[in-house]
């Protein structure tokens, strides 16, 4: 195989990888589409004092089978947590949210 040769098809296959990163990388419409069973819900809770804490309840919740997003706020001492209500309920949310050491408030569907 001749230089040249060798020169194009190696930009050949970088072009090609960096077109597959883009592709990969670029979400879709339909990716983006909320699904039926999404749910949104805040939960009051009480016992957080410090970033850590609002650090432990984020990764608890994110652990749970069906949560999407979670924002904690120490200053509001609440939750809100966007979830797939097919793979898990309030009752679920605010079980984990005990389990972490922290009691949780009744969940409240957020307004829209």
């Amino acid at each position: 195989m001749s230089k040249t040769t060798k020169s194009l098809l190696g930009s050949a296959l970088t072009l090609g990888l960096c077109a597959g990163a883009f592709l990969k990388a670029t979400p879709t419409i339909a990716q983006e589409a909320p699904k039926a069973g999404a749910k949104s819900v805040v939960v009051p809770i009480q016992g957080m004092s410090c970033g850590a804490c609002v650090a432990n309840v984020k990764r608890t919740l994110k652990s749970v089978e069906g949560v999407k997003e979670v924002e904690v706020s120490l200053e509001k001492k609440q939750a809100r947590i966007q979830f797939d209500s097919a793979k898990v309920n309030g009752e679920g949310l605010a079980a984990a949210i005990q389990k972490a050491g922290y009691k949780p408030g009744t969940p409240t569907t957020e307004a829209k």
